[in-house]
C-alpha cells in the first residue's frame, strides 16, 4: 500500500504501553485489558503501510485497560532502503523471531498479536514468518493485509507459496476491502476473516471560492507504478488540447524516480509553467495541499485500497483513479463514473482521464456537486469513528462471518 503521507509522531511512554523497536519483555501493567503484541513497523519511513499501522496503533492504545506492547525489527529506516536485503536487516529480524521464541518457551503468551501481510512483495515471507512466530506468542493472531497478491498467495503452487500458506493457515485475516474479504473466506485458509476499511482523520468541511482555472494533483511517493508519470501524461494531452489548469504533484523521492527527474520529464513536454512539483509534504503542508485540489487524480496500476484516495476525498477533492483493488469500493455508486477501466493502456488512460478533467473544467457546478460527493462519501465510509469502532469489534472477536479461534 500504499505511498501515503502523513504527520506521525513517535508513541509517548504510558502506563499499559510499551513502545518503540526491541525484541521483547513484559509490558507495564495497567488496568485489566487485552494485551497485545504489536509486531508491525510504524513510522519512518512514511507509507501506506506504515501509516495505517500507527492508525490501528492509536485505536488499540486507546482501548479500555489495554496493554500494548510494540516490538518491531528487522526493516528499512528509510524509502530508499525498501526491498534491499542487508546483513542488518536479516539480524534484527532473527532477533525479532528469536524474542518471540522466547516468549513461546516462558509460556507467556499475550491476548492478541497484531502484524501485517503485502503479499505483492519481497518482505510476503518475512511477514508469514512473524505470523507463524506469533502463534506461540499469543492466543490470537490478527494480520491486516496490505495490498493485491492475495489471489496468487492463495493459489500458487511455487514452494515458496506453499510455505507462506502453511505459515498463515488459522491466523484471522483483516481486509480492507469486499473482494479481499470474498477470497479469503472462499479459501477455508483463516481462522477468521474481518473486513476493516482504512480511515482518515476528518479535516473539517474545506471552504473553497471559484477557481478561475481547475487544480488537479497527485500525492503519492514517487513510484511510477502509482501512476505519476500517468499524471504528467493527462496534463500534457490537456496542455496539447488548449486547457487551462494548474497540476501539482507531491510525493517523496524513490529509487525509481525523483522530483528533479520528474520537472525535468515535465519541462520536456511544455509543462515546466503549468505543473509544480513540490516534493514530500507531511502533516499541515500535507492537508493544505489536499485542500487546494479540486481534483484528484491517481491512476495507479499497483494500489489495493490507498489511505491518499481516501485523505484526498476527504478534503472534497473529486477522484479520477483506476479499477485496480478495492479503489471502485471506496469511491462508491455517485462517483463510479470516474473509475477507468484498469484494461486500459498508459496513453489511454492518460486521455480518458483528461477527458473526465476537461468534462469538469467546463461545468463548474458539476465540479462543485463531485466535491460534495466526494466529502459525503468520505464522512459515510471513512471517518475515524468508523474506524475506532471496527477496530474494538475486531479485538473484541466481532464481526466475521466465522468465529475467531486461536492459532
Amino acid at each position: 500500500m500504499s505511498s501515503h503521507m502523513a504527520d506521525i509522531t513517535p508513541a509517548p511512554q504510558s502506563s499499559g504501553v510499551r513502545t518503540g523497536e526491541h525484541d521483547g519483555g513484559a509490558p507495564t501493567r495497567g488496568r485489566e485489558g487485552p494485551h497485545i503484541l504489536f509486531l508491525a513497523q510504524l513510522p519512518p519511513p512514511v507509507h501506506g503501510v506504515t501509516v495505517v499501522s500507527g492508525k490501528v496503533f492509536d485505536k488499540l492504545r486507546s482501548l479500555p485497560g489495554a496493554q500494548v506492547e510494540h516490538i518491531w525489527l528487522g526493516s528499512a529506516d528509510r524509502l530508499e532502503d525498501i526491498g534491499r536485503r542487508t546483513p542488518g536487516k536479516l539480524v534484527a529480524f532473527a532477533k525479532l523471531l528469536a524474542g518471540l521464541l522466547r516468549r513461546r518457551l516462558a509460556g507467556r503468551r499475550a491476548d492478541i498479536a497484531y502484524l501485517t501481510l503485502a503479499p505483492w512483495t519481497h518482505a510476503a515471507m518475512r511477514d508469514a514468518l512473524v505470523a507463524a512466530a506469533a502463534k506461540g506468542a499469543a492466543r490470537r493472531v490478527l494480520v491486516h493485509l496490505h495490498g493485491e497478491g492475495l489471489d496468487r498467495l492463495l493459489a500458487g503452487a511455487s514452494p515458496a507459496d506453499r510455505l507462506k500458506r502453511r505459515l498463515l493457515r488459522g491466523v484471522e485475516l483483516v481486509v480492507i476491502t469486499e473482494k479481499a474479504k470474498r477470497l479469503a473466506e472462499a479459501s477455508g485458509l483463516f481462522g477468521a476473516v474481518h473486513e476493516m476499511a482504512n480511515a482518515t482523520t476528518d479535516p473539517g468541511p474545506v471552504q473553497r471560492g471559484a477557481a478561475s482555472r481547475p487544480v488537479c494533483g497527485f500525492l503519492g511517493n514517487l513510484d511510477r507504478r502509482k501512476g505519476v508519470l500517468r499524471f504528467i501524461d493527462m496534463l500534457s494531452v490537456l496542455h496539447a488540447g488548449g486547457a487551462t489548469l494548474t497540476g501539482r504533484v507531491a510525493g517523496g523521492d524513490t529509487p525509481d524516480l525523483t522530483s528533479d527527474r520528474l520537472r525535468s520529464d515535465a519541462a520536456k513536454r511544455g509543462l515546466a509553467g503549468s505543473v509544480e512539483v513540490l516534493g514530500p509534504l507531511y502533516g499541515p503542508d500535507k492537508d493544505r495541499f489536499l485542500a487546494g485540489l479540486d481534483i484528484f487524480v491517481y491512476l495507479s496500476r499497483h494500489d489495493h485500497a490507498p489511505l491518499v484516495l481516501i485523505e484526498a476525498m476527504s478534503h472534497g477533492a473529486v477522484p479520477i483513479v483506476l479499477d485496480t483493488g478495492g479503489i471502485a469500493q471506496i469511491l462508491g455508486p455517485a462517483l463510479a463514473a470516474n473509475v477507468l477501466p484498469d484494461s486500459l493502456d498508459d496513453r489511454s488512460a492518460a486521455a480518458a482521464a483528461a477527458a473526465l478533467v476537461a468534462r469538469y473544467a467546463a461545468n463548474p457546478s458539476l465540479l462543485h456537486h463531485d466535491r460534495e460527493r466526494a466529502r459525503a462519501r468520505y464522512l459515510a465510509a471513512y471517518g475515524e469513528d468508523v474506524f475506532r469502532t471496527r477496530v474494538a469489534a475486531i479485538v473484541a472477536g466481532a464481526g466475521s462471518d466465522a468465529d475467531p479461534r486461536s492459532c
